[in-house]
């Protein structure tokens, strides 16, 4: 798109300058025509990010990696840790990061941690967003 021409209208407001409707009188400004220049640096490969997202890691079961993907919508200090059952937290693979907004994957390995076949939970916390899931672990 080379131009873009657009129409604007004025808003009309009450030119008695009383408090009652009665004898109003209404004044509009005149209608013009504007000409729009797209950037030429913008692409159609831009993709706007709308929302936090935390994804289901894969594979689940693992053994003993898994791949973990999250979206934040704008920049945001970013924690994301990982539970055991009882709710004991067994490390932070992020921990409060500054993070800009854009799509994220984070490997998980268990035998870092040594940890047993089970159910394990994963939390992320960015901004005002916070989302927990949950995975297998299966040796």
């Amino acid at each position: 798109i080379s131009n873009v021409v657009d129409t604007l209208f004025a808003n009309g407001n009450s030119t008695n300058h009383d408090t009652t409707p009665n004898n109003d009188g209404w004044n509009f400004a005149e209608n013009f025509l504007i000409n729009v220049t797209p950037a030429t640096s913008i692409t159609n490969s831009i993709t706007e990010i709308k929302s936090f997202e935390l994804e289901q890691n894969y594979p689940n079961p693992f053994n003993p990696e898994t791949k973990i993907n999250f979206i934040i919508s704008r920049s945001s200090a970013v924690t994301f840790s990982v539970y055991d059952m009882s709710g004991k937290k067994i490390t932070d693979l992020i921990d409060n990061k500054f993070y800009s907004a854009g799509n994220y994957s984070l490997t998980f390995n268990a035998q870092q941690y040594n940890l047993t076949s089970g159910v394990y939970f994963y939390k992320l916390l960015a901004n005002d967003y916070t989302d927990v899931r949950k995975m297998m672990l299966v040796k």
